[in-house]
């Protein structure tokens, strides 16, 4: 085992000094034994402590000859966050001073994990969550993957320092007390692109146990789905008239529309979930689902199950059902709405809730197709002698549990627990209505609103299309009103979207269409080829495709560009 290096540091629960072992090779130590399998590409470790222990941090470092042409890809902590392939002379994006004050002061710092393992915030240094790769050069089709195989055990973080050539892992292992033993295992492959994630997605399910695989959606490689959603049109402001509207005129545009989906307004509060705005849908969700479904569509609904904001009813009466932090004060999940907070989801009062919630709208209402958003409020923080990690997992155990066999979309969700638990999963931002948004909001929030790094993540989140979920890009739009991109930026949506996306949603009022947008929709819902070569070229994402070639600058908010073949 040349080259390595484990640093455990854990405390007993009788005297809180922090104790440090360090091991080169699989030893023990007088109340510290570290064993090491391995199996092919995995290594199984497990840390034995004779007595109960509370572990602290696990620290795994590995020598990588890193070149002046070197590619590594970063993988953001969930859905929403910047996930690409870097340049040597980049680093993993920080916040400015004034941006992690705003973080802090409105909970924003949320979203991205709260930085629980820190950037070194220096050129040639990155984090990537769950699993990395390395490419040589820009163009080649060679890599080298590192991951982690179940994140059950905690989240676990690759700190890539190429100043000084390492690679170091760490297990988020905050939340466990009074353990005896602690287990987990990597992966480390080699090889082309495609060969490489298929052999460490399949080492990924053979480990998954613990629950029921949605794998059906997968099967058909080439199958992409079509529909459309509410919000980025109407967001809150919708209606039983507009949802019939859009409903009619969708389904003429595109008589093979497969889901429409409600989102965001249906209800009163988030977190009062059966407790519907009579005002805007006096006839109820029921009879809204049944005329979705009498035009062969799908019904689809959004929820965000591990979340109640400040105004809902659920917050006011039930406090015992709120995450709590060290000070037993209700801790904060973020600031939507009226500022919203996370449920216990190991507090069974909780559990029976959301069972009676998904049982009444799936076969009550009879909405097929949940969208679950904000997820990562499950795991908001460690707690119940469980890391965020296993919280993350067993909250998405239970939503597949639990939605007997309707047909789940991920989003705002840490995305290893994510795998074979959805049927879609978000892999990037919501989209803006403009490419980038604003610059107060790129100041402040990594997990922004963004149309940029939205199709930045959906390219480089490929590899997981199809092997663990289906990739949901976000939307498209092709519209005039309300909406505030170019048809350049436009266009380069849709063809992504298309092109590496398996779930093309639209909030656009299809019927406004003129005729080249009637044309555009079309080619976008049917399905586009992905690029011939896709690389980084001086801080640019180019995508060379048959007919033409896409640039997206990656820094500065500057503008794409199309150039035709």
């Amino acid at each position: 085992m040349e080259n390595f290096y484990l640093k455990v540091i854990y405390s007993h629960g009788h005297d809180r000094k922090h104790i440090t072992h360090e091991f080169s090779r699989p030893d023990a130590f007088k109340d510290c034994q570290l064993d090491i399998s391995q199996n092919g590409s995995q290594s199984n470790y497990v840390i034995r402590f004779p007595e109960g222990v509370m572990l602290h941090n696990i620290i795994i470092k590995i020598k990588y000859a890193f070149t002046s042409e070197s590619r590594i890809f970063c993988n953001g902590y969930q859905s929403w966050s910047v996930s690409r392939e870097y340049t040597i002379d980049e680093k993993t994006p920080d916040l400015t001073f004034l941006g992690k004050i705003i973080n802090k002061r409105y909970a924003l710092d949320r979203y991205n994990g709260q930085d629980r393992i820190k950037s070194r915030n220096k050129k040639g240094t990155f984090l990537s969550y769950t699993y990395t790769y390395i490419k040589e050069t820009e163009y080649t089709g060679q890599i080298k993957l590192f991951g982690s195989l179940s994140e059950r055990s905690g989240f676990t973080v690759y700190d890539i320092d190429s100043i000084n050539n390492e690679i170091i892992i760490q297990k988020d292992c905050e939340g466990l007390e009074s353990i005896n033993k602690y287990m987990f295992s990597l992966y480390e492959d080699e090889g082309m692109y495609e060969e490489v994630f298929d052999r460490y997605f399949e080492a990924c399910r053979q480990k998954k146990t613990e629950s029921l695989l949605r794998t059906s959606f997968l099967k058909d490689k080439n199958k992409k789905y079509s529909g459309f959603t509410t919000w980025y049109n109407f967001y809150q402001d919708i209606s039983q008239r507009k949802i019939y509207k859009n409903l009619y005129y969708y389904g003429e545009k595109n008589p093979a529309a497969d889901i429409f989906q409600i989102d965001d307004g249906y209800q009163r509060f988030v977190g009062d979930w059966l407790d519907v705005d009579t005002g805007k849908f006096p006839v109820g969700m029921k009879k809204i689902a049944s005329k979705i479904k009498s035009k062969n569509i799908i019904p689809g609904i959004w929820l965000a199950p591990f979340s109640a904001e400040k105004k809902s009813v659920l917050y006011k009466e039930h406090p015992d059902w709120i995450v709590k932090d060290n000070k037993n004060r209700p801790y904060k999940a973020g600031s939507n709405w009226s500022g919203f907070y996370a449920l216990d989801i190991d507090n069974r009062n909780v559990k029976n809730y959301l069972k009676n919630v998904f049982d009444t709208v799936i076969n009550d209402w009879g909405f097929t197709f949940l969208k679950l958003d904000f997820l990562y409020s499950a795991c908001i923080l460690p707690r119940n002698n469980k890391t965020r990690g296993q919280l993350m997992c067993e909250a998405m155990d239970f939503l597949n549990e639990i939605s007997q066999g309707a047909i789940l979309l991920g989003c705002g969700v840490p995305l290893g627990p994510a795998f074979w638990n959805v049927d879609f999963c978000r892999i990037g931002a919501d989209i803006s209505l403009e490419w980038d948004n604003k610059p107060y909001m790129r100041l402040a929030v990594r997990e922004r609103v963004s149309t940029r790094n939205s199709v930045v993540n959906t390219v480089f989140r490929k590899h997981l299309d199809k092997r663990v979920f289906l990739n949901d890009p976000d939307v498209f739009m092709l519209r005039t009103d309300n909406c505030s991109m170019d048809y350049i930026e436009k266009s380069i949506l849709g063809n992504i979207n298309s092109a590496y996306g398996s779930l093309l949603f639209t909030s656009d009022e299809v019927e406004e269409y003129d005729e080249n947008q009637d044309m555009q929709f079309m080619e976008i819902i049917q399905g586009m080829g992905r690029a011939e070569k896709e690389y980084i070229k001086d801080h640019v994402l180019v995508l060379e495709f048959k007919d033409r070639k896409i640039t997206i600058p990656l820094k500065d908010n500057k503008k794409p560009g199309i150039t035709y073949l």
